[in-house]
């Protein structure tokens, strides 16, 4: 049975096999035909094949320490070694003081630009924390830069507690983690951590005062060139503590803050044009060159801290067009501000739906979620599926379902007016018919705190999620006929004389849920050609029943 001839069967007789032919392979040259094709791939891109190598595939075939799959193994692919913050300062690449003005707007405008990054979906690691002041601001001599840095920390912190609150963010808009560097409070990283070197809200603020003083007077004392760059410094100081006020207050927002945050971002929105204006009196990034700019900016510090994931190339944001994001994004925040002012959950609704198709981005949606309540709509939806407004709670723990659900009552008796929400109305004449009642507004918190919350997300995900809530809203369209059945029992009335109130009031929102799903549909343009007149039909029918 040795000989690889034999075949052995299982009668146990064996039969000799002849000897194989020999197969010729027609091999083609394809080397020049496939870097003619891959021209067309941008840098990053992969080559989706639904039967051979898809996402899973690609995935999959990461390995660490693989200098083509693993980033962390950039750095040692030609790319001289780089220098930490003590290496850069005992070099001489890096100057700690006796900056120029121009040297440290270019440093604050490459930071800006780093900022708008982030927020565009990029790592905090590969954008912000590329600039090497930021590893130890407190060894800065120069006291406007080391006050900025410090601010840095503590914005950047401001930023990610007002994202995460709101909770409408995914994995392509925004990324929180924070890579070891302690924001807050201790702006150093966690090897260097001094408790004593702790920074406060008010300390921070006084600091940028006292900088934004100084510099001014200097602007005052000088000629006319240097004048202009002292001015031009002292906006950008000025900007950075007027952008960190506003989101504080917007984020801790309460009933004596509208006035200061709408003359915060008002301020914000003058020192903007300042700022624009003198964007070129900075130093510039060298041409060809992956830093943001000339001094103080290593793009591949932080190579080493990202996880075993593809080489990403990480385009940080041109200077132009990152003040032109803060201009815009200073814009934004004016206008969800508005959104204080109104006092039907209604036209509130409108305003979310309005303001998502602006497409704004992840920070002034996140802001407009926590404008309207607080806590977030996040926070509410997860208080009431936790037990809604009657779950045992501690002495100071929020009351959001409490206060949502009378939002919701206000909005009903707005919309329809059901008898049993008023006073002394023969349908809430009986406990079982006040029960009902008010166990179905607590049921409804959930349900609407997740539609404005959905409306908060980038307008993709929108699609997917109302798919979803389109699910609870038929349960809850259910439960309404339910209440309205028992009330108007509890009230004598049947027949024609019976009105439904809350079940026509949750039908309307689905009916707006319908639209809205089918319209993404042809904005995100997933529907073919032929499928537009039933979908337009569709559109109409649901419309015909508003």
């Amino acid at each position: 049975m040795g000989d690889v001839n034999d075949e052995y069967y299982g009668d146990g007789s064996m039969e000799t096999l002849s000897a194989p032919t020999e197969v010729t392979y027609n091999w083609v040259d394809i080397t020049d035909e496939f870097f003619k094709n891959i021209k067309d791939l941008q840098l990053g891109e992969l080559l989706h094949d639904g039967h051979l190598f898809g996402l899973f595939e690609a995935m999959s075939a990461i390995e660490m320490m693989d200098p083509k799959m693993d980033a962390g193994m950039l750095c040692n692919r030609g790319h001289p070694k780089p220098l930490n913050f003590q290496q850069a300062v005992a070099a001489g690449k890096l100057k700690i003081d006796d900056l120029d003005p121009s040297e440290l707007i270019g440093i604050i405008d490459a930071t800006m630009a780093c900022i708008v990054s982030w927020l565009e979906g990029h790592s905090l690691a590969q954008t912000v924390f590329t600039n090497l002041y930021l590893h130890q601001p407190h060894s800065i001599i120069n006291r406007p830069l080391r006050a900025y840095c410090i601010a840095v920390y503590k914005l950047l912190d401001c930023i990610r507690d007002c994202i995460n609150k709101a909770q409408v963010f995914e994995e392509e808009d925004f990324q929180p983690m924070s890579y070891g560097y302690c924001l807050g409070s201790n702006p150093q990283s966690v090897n260097t951590y001094d408790a004593s070197l702790d920074v406060n809200e008010q300390k921070c603020i006084a600091l940028l005062r006292e900088q934004e003083e100084e510099l001014n007077k200097k602007a005052r004392s000088s000629e006319d060139e240097a004048n202009n760059l002292w001015t031009a410094l002292a906006a950008r100081i000025r900007f950075t503590r007027m952008f960190y006020q506003a989101l504080l207050l917007i984020t801790k927002r309460d009933s004596q803050s509208g006035a200061d945050c709408v003359a915060l971002l008002n301020g914000c929105s003058e020192m903007m044009k300042v700022i624009i204006k003198t964007a070129s009196k900075g130093t510039q990034p060298l041409e060809n060159s992956d830093s943001p700019n000339a001094m103080g900016f290593e793009p591949m510090i932080n190579q080493r801290l990202l996880p075993p994931t593809f080489p990403r190339y990480t385009r940080i944001k041109p200077r132009n067009e990152a003040l032109q994001y803060f201009d815009e994004l200073i814009a934004r925040l004016r206008h969800a501000w508005k959104i204080t002012s109104c006092t039907n959950f209604h036209t509130a609704l409108d305003f979310f739906m309005e303001f998502s198709r602006s497409r704004a981005c992840i920070l002034s949606r996140s802001a407009l979620q926590l404008l309207y309540l607080s806590p977030s709509p996040a926070s509410t939806a997860s208080l009431a599926q936790a037990g809604g407004p009657h779950a045992p709670h501690a002495p100071h723990a929020p009351h959001a379902p409490h206060a949502f659900a009378d939002i919701l009552r206000e909005s009903l008796k707005s919309f329809v007016n059901p008898p049993a929400l008023t006073s002394r109305s023969p349908a809430i004449s009986t406990p079982q018919a006040r029960e009902f009642v008010e166990n179905f507004l607590a049921r409804c918190v959930r349900p609407f705190a997740v539609l404005v919350q959905v409306c908060g997300h980038n307008r993709a995900r929108q699609r997917d999620k109302l798919a979803l809530l389109l699910d609870e809203f038929a349960a809850l369209q259910e439960e309404a006929e339910s209440v309205d059945a028992v009330v108007t029992g509890a009230a004598g009335v049947a027949g024609a004389g019976a009105r439904a109130c809350f079940s026509t009031w949750v039908l309307y929102h689905v009916l707006r849920l319908m639209i809205a799903y089918l319209l993404s549909g042809l904005e995100l343009e997933l529907y073919a050609v032929h499928e537009y007149h039933y979908i337009f039909w569709l559109v109409d029918v649901d419309k015909s029943l508003l």
